[in-house]
């Protein structure tokens, strides 16, 4: 953006200073009013084309850079850890765009509509400039085969091309204008034809000094109008919270590197759960271990049930062999965390 803004200023001010065409003639004979005047001068940029990189960066750099950013303003966060947050974070990919983003989105559609046609003046102006450098020039008299119309004209198809009292700027002027090839009038004298060389050469160096500005600026305006249009949809998704897909689309080797060492927080809450499961289980299975297990002595078995007795003897043995491999280790790390974990014996 800031290239194709410094190309559009360098070649408005060299289209508004520099160029003879847009010079007012004293004498205009023949030629149209505004020919004269340099008002029908091809235009290398609308006079509001400085507008369109700089609505580039206001309307689609800026939103990239908070789309890339991370910038979840449009969605109020809860504290870390609360069941807000969590709920927050499972519905952000799915909130819709607010306002501010609908209204960015067409400011950059906008731009891009006024940047596609920028692009056709720059290419229409490298052309128009592209095609006089150098002017033509012919090699004899102006005649039947060059007769540069309307300063000369000729009355019927067998008359010679005349051209009359004709200023040399005049001339000049409907030679770049017309495209016509450069030739000696029969009227004129040696020197009238000195001066329109110099005329024609101060002509053709401007074309040729603005014709491969304005297609530089053109191709650097195609980079930019395709980057911009890229840009449209990313915000768009960027903001429905899909910037995690773009990062990774887009990022390189070391950054993908960095953001999985720093994604700690990102799985965090996932591993926070697992661990408080575990810890429900342990507490269940060591309870429902507790009620199973005796608190006492066994009371005295009335006569003729051993084998009841025995029965259920062996069954509480059972069990206490098959609980005996879970033992539960609870370290109290603070007021609100507990970490629980199960150790073989």
């Amino acid at each position: 953006s800031i290239l194709e803004l410094l190309l559009i200023c360098v070649g408005a001010a060299l289209d508004s200073g520099w160029s003879p065409c847009r010079q007012p003639l004293d004498t205009c004979l023949s030629l149209h009013p505004a020919d004269c005047n340099g008002e029908s001068c091809q235009d290398i940029a609308p006079p509001w084309a400085p507008a369109w990189p700089v609505a580039g960066l206001l309307f689609l750099a800026a939103p990239m850079r908070a789309v890339f950013a991370g910038d979840a303003a449009s969605a109020p966060k809860a504290p870390p850890g609360s069941a807000d947050s969590a709920s927050g974070d499972a519905t952000a990919g799915t909130c819709c765009p607010s306002r501010i983003t609908l209204a960015m989105l067409l400011a950059g559609l906008a731009t891009v509509g006024s940047g596609a046609i920028v692009i056709a003046e720059f290419s229409a102006a490298g052309l128009h400039y592209a095609a006089r450098c150098p002017l033509q020039r012919a090699n004899n008299r102006c005649g039947t085969a060059a007769c540069p119309s309307p300063v000369c004209r000729r009355e019927t198809e067998y008359s010679p091309c005349v051209c009359g009292r004709l200023e040399e700027e005049e001339m000049a002027r409907a030679l770049f204008l017309n495209h016509f090839a450069a030739c000696q009038p029969y009227e004129w004298y040696a020197w009238q034809m000195q001066k329109l060389e110099d005329l024609v050469l101060r002509y053709e160096n401007f074309a040729c000094m603005l014709g491969p500005l304005a297609c530089a600026a053109a191709a650097v305006g195609v980079a930019l109008l395709v980057m911009q249009l890229a840009c449209c949809p990313m915000i768009l998704l960027g903001r429905w919270g899909i910037r995690e897909a773009v990062f990774v689309l887009l990022a390189t080797d070391d950054e993908l590197d960095f953001a999985i060492m720093s994604g700690v927080p990102l799985t965090q809450p996932a591993a926070e759960s697992a661990s408080g499961l575990h810890c429900a289980q342990g507490r269940d299975v060591a309870g429902a271990a507790a009620r199973q297990l005796p608190t006492g002595a066994p009371a005295a078995a009335p006569a003729g049930s051993a084998p009841r007795t025995l029965s259920r003897a062996l069954g509480r043995e059972h069990s206490e062999r098959r609980l005996e491999p879970l033992a539960l280790a609870v370290v109290d790390k603070g007021e609100d965390e507990d970490v629980c974990s199960i150790a073989s014996p």
